[in-house]
């Protein structure tokens, strides 16, 4: 699960039995890239081809972010420590990833973290915790921030957020990537079903 498509369309990434892996279109042969003791998954592929951005789940435990080397099959940590790090998005340009992250306080809110030639920078935080007022049937008080994704000019990112939804996992907004880009964001699409969105 979780097909990633390579830049130049002549792999697609993907999640087996906690490895990645990758196969050609239309063969019938799977390479594996990955053998870890966590439970890898949600490949994204940087532009440029040269990296894939993936999560690492600890025993459930904790999720960090992994950035493997196509080249070299090597794997480097881009998060550490006991949060939930998700979601990973590439910036069109490759020069930045965005990512959802439990760190600091618990709740999901989206991070954008400059790479620099496969080099990790400090991450900014680009949502906020914000509490809905009472607390909703399985999302709780607080709002969720996740699933970006990012613009090809690199300027916006769409999310999946239940801010001022009072049943389920939100709606779908645009907001600008920089801080605080809820108070800026545009809801595109109500929603109020559990996980459709």
């Amino acid at each position: 699960w979780r097909p990633a498509w390579s830049p130049d369309g002549a792999w697609i990434a993907f999640s087996m039995a906690g490895s990645l892996w990758k196969i050609r279109p239309g063969a019938d042969k799977a390479y594996q890239l990955t053998a870890n003791p966590t439970y890898d998954s949600s490949p994204a592929w940087s532009p440029d081809g040269r990296w894939i951005a993936y999560t690492a789940d600890d025993n459930y435990r904790r999720i960090n972010l992994m950035l493997l080397s196509v080249a070299t099959g090597e794997s480097t940590a881009l998060t550490q420590g006991d949060h939930l790090n998700l979601d990973p998005a590439w910036s069109p340009a490759g020069s930045k990833l965005l990512y959802v992250s439990t760190a600091a306080d618990g709740w999901y809110n989206v991070h954008a973290m400059p790479i620099d030639n496969g080099n990790p920078g400090t991450p900014i935080r680009l949502t906020e915790d914000n509490r809905y007022g009472n607390s909703r049937l399985y999302f709780g008080d607080n709002d969720l921030h996740i699933q970006p994704t990012i613009s090809p000019d690199g300027e916006e990112m769409i999310l999946v957020s239940n801010r001022g939804i009072p049943l389920g996992s939100g709606a779908i907004w645009r907001a600008p990537i920089g801080p605080d880009a809820m108070s800026k964001a545009k809801r595109i699409l109500r929603e109020e079903t559990l996980y459709r969105t």
